[in-house]
């Protein structure tokens, strides 16, 4: 029977708050799981190729939601759940007689150990929307004592389901135009900024971003995924998102730091990944802020900065540009019609005056300020 404490009405009405920050996912979903006997209420969403764009719990320890991850429990391949909740039409309601679970957990142990973990052999879900590129489920996980849910409980479910969905598209609405407003900012002060998912996915960018994926040779976005040229350099990329979500708010022991894509010129462009911070939302524990440098003027701007900053000479602060825009000790020396010996001794005094090592480690500090 559905709990007496509580009713679709107001169960509803915080689903809506937390849709515009006024209240909190968890709460909402601990309420569902109250109003229909059950141990724990969740939000799933897919973004393109099925990938996992958002997964909202209560009642479950953070550590258990990455091993949910780890055992690749959104996986359609490995869970019927997600499989067939997948392909149900939106408001269709299917419960664990539709499921193959026992069969899922046999057939992949770290699922069939989390499944155990969590004591959540028996399940209620429905699919609320898809559209725009994403898929959103809904659904109740009840323990081994619970049993499957009950007609009347899931009467209640199917109460509350059409409000959950139209405030998470009043929710992905809202934080759309943030995402957006949030890379159109990035433009007054001329930086090209991607918002991805720590996987790569383009949530939004500036238009200086569009302007270097359509000139520079640097960046493309392939089946909606942000990659480099170089594919060394495309898994540099990915990993400095997925660190930046990673550090979320904590930047102090986890500060963003500069690194370098090459294009098929081989020029460089300094690239810095950052969280994307929103308090309240669904997606934005899964999202950071990629920043380019324009490129157009990354080179006056290094000669600037190493004159200023270094006291390096004009012919110093020369070299030190050329290697930021990516060329060599011998291309320096082939276009001012020298010898690389000379350059080298530059070199060396640009060492010395930058407090550095070798080239990587200048291109890296002068990058720093650009």
């Amino acid at each position: 029977m559905p709990n007496s404490g509580a009713d679709p009405a107001s169960v509803s009405n915080l689903f809506y708050a937390a849709a515009t920050g006024n209240g909190d996912w968890g709460d909402a979903l601990s309420a569902l799981a109250t109003l229909t006997g059950s141990y724990t209420g969740e939000l799933l969403g897919f973004g393109r190729a099925n990938a996992l764009a958002f997964y909202c719990r209560n009642a479950i320890a953070p550590e258990l939601i990455d091993d949910f991850r780890d055992a690749r429990g959104y996986d359609p391949a490995v869970n019927s759940r997600v499989r067939l909740g997948l392909q149900t039409s939106p408001f269709e309601i299917r419960d664990e007689r539709d499921f193959t679970t026992a069969l899922d957990a046999e057939r992949n142990p770290e699922y069939g150990e989390y499944i155990r973990k969590i004591d959540g052999p028996y399940i209620c879900l429905a699919n609320l929307l898809r559209e725009q590129g994403m898929t959103v489920g809904l659904s109740v996980i009840r323990t081994a004592a619970q049993g499957n849910i009950s007609a009347d409980e899931r009467r209640a479910f199917a109460d509350v389901m059409p409000h959950v969905r139209s405030a998470v598209r009043t929710h992905l609405l809202l934080e759309d135009r943030q995402i957006t407003a949030v890379a159109d900012t990035f433009e007054r002060v001329a930086a090209a900024a991607f918002i991805c998912t720590s996987d790569g996915i383009v949530q939004a960018l500036s238009p200086a971003a569009e302007t270097l994926l359509r000139e520079g040779g640097w960046l493309s976005v392939r089946d909606a995924t942000l990659v480099s040229y170089q594919a060394n350099d495309t898994r540099r990329l990915h990993a400095a998102l997925r660190n930046a979500v990673v550090a979320g708010g904590d930047m102090a022991s986890s500060p963003p730091r500069p690194f370098m894509i090459r294009n098929a010129a081989d020029e460089l462009l300094p690239l810095e990944a950052m969280p994307y911070i929103a308090r309240g939302s669904l997606r934005s524990d899964n999202l950071a802020i990629l920043l380019a440098k324009p490129p157009r003027d990354m080179g006056l701007r290094a000669s600037s900065i190493a004159r200023s900053l270094f006291q390096l000479t004009k012919r110093e602060a020369a070299i030190a540009t050329e290697l930021v825009r990516g060329r060599t000790v011998a291309d320096i020396a082939e276009a001012s019609g020298g010898a690389v010996g000379t350059v080298r001794v530059h070199l060396r005094n640009i060492f010395e005056k930058v407090g550095v090592h070798n080239q990587a480690q200048l291109i890296s500090k002068l990058c720093a300020y650009l």
